[in-house]
């Protein structure tokens, strides 16, 4: 029995752990705090698009950024 074992937790499992990334990766946190019409407007675009609030607003600022080229 190796040393990742002993707890009886289990160890390294063929498949665990983070999957390898490709192209162009998100890996910058960024925190904004909005007001309280920003972000109902915010999950109103979301709920709107069927997705999790953090994608919405990834789309909405990637729109954005990409409007200035």
């Amino acid at each position: 029995m190796s040393a990742r074992q002993s707890n009886g937790r289990g160890g390294v499992r063929k498949g665990a752990g983070r999957k390898p990334m490709t192209g162009e990766t998100r890996r910058n946190r960024v925190v904004a705090f909005l007001s309280d019409r920003e972000y109902r407007a915010l999950k109103d675009f979301a709920r709107k698009h069927d997705l999790p609030i953090g994608t919405a607003a990834y789309k909405l600022l990637a729109r954005a950024l990409g409007r200035r080229k």
